[in-house]
């Protein structure tokens, strides 16, 4: 719970993305690289809905971008 925290933290303050700062921490850790890519993409999940969240409460969510990268990205995701 730390790590989602402190790693979210930093991610945010210094606008890097999530993986950057978890990634690392996990193979550090001692995690196989398969499972720390899948655990740091879980986490960023969490951050990226909070953000949805609070951009949403104040009015500046664009929904016309919000269609089109839903809809490209579930057209990615059954590509691949």
């Amino acid at each position: 719970m730390m790590l989602g925290f402190f790693g979210g933290f930093l991610a945010g303050a210094f606008g890097l993305g999530g993986g950057v700062i978890f990634n690392p921490i996990l193979l550090t850790l001692g995690m196989p690289p398969k499972v720390a890519s899948a655990t740091g993409s879980y986490l960023i999940c969490f951050s990226k809905i909070s953000s949805c969240l609070i951009y949403w409460q104040a009015g500046q969510y664009i929904w016309d971008y919000t269609g089109w990268i839903a809809l490209w990205s579930v057209i990615g995701s059954f590509a691949s």
